[in-house]
């Protein structure tokens, strides 16, 4: 049996925030509960925001490669000025990196598809421009899955997806790749 963090627990939220929140808030404690406890136990207000402070470590772990906002920003206006072809050359070149050998698909709703280990993987980008995508592109990602058989659906965008999208992908377990992750990727 996998543990798994329920997705909106204290804990969960503090890892999708920037490591140094996690810290704060651990200093935080450690000096409400240094004043507050009796001096002789003042000393184990350090080891009370331990948690908080393992977060913080795991935090900066996954984030030693995010970009910073500005920098961001400046990856996702020039990514939305590539071509298809330039694109897709260099997701595939990044996803070939990470050594996947990775297949190009001519089926609607997916482009491309490759096999981690057991799993087989489709993967939908050729709309990644888009400021605001709905269900469609979704449903048709996940028809592709289905038939070609894959356990996975990934979908780029640098845009927005639709509430309704969004249900669909967590419903459906397809991973949404957005712009942060994107980049993160582009850039490795």
């Amino acid at each position: 049996m996998k543990l798994r963090m329920a997705r909106n627990s204290l804990f969960a939220i503090l890892l999708r925030q920037r490591w140094w929140v996690s810290f704060g808030v651990g200093v935080a404690i450690a000096l409400v509960s240094g004043a507050l406890l009796p001096r002789d136990l003042a000393l184990m207000a350090i080891f009370m925001p331990m948690p908080f402070w393992v977060i913080a470590g795991m935090a900066a772990w996954q984030q030693r490669h995010r970009p910073s906002a500005a920098q961001l920003a400046q990856a996702v206006e020039e990514l939305g000025r590539l071509s298809w072809p330039v694109f897709s050359q260099r997701l595939r070149a990044a996803l070939e990196k990470q050594g996947v050998a990775v297949t190009e698909l001519k089926t609607p709703g997916a482009d491309f598809e490759w096999t981690e280990g057991h799993r087989k993987i489709v993967l939908a980008a050729r709309r990644w421009k888009a400021a605001r995508t709905g269900i469609e592109p979704l449903r048709e990602l996940q028809a592709a899955a289905e038939a070609r058989e894959a356990q996975q659906a990934w979908y780029l965008s640098l845009g927005e997806l639709s509430e309704a999208a969004q249900d669909h992908a967590r419903v459906q377990g397809i991973r949404v790749i957005g712009a942060d992750e994107l980049v993160t990727l582009l850039r490795r």
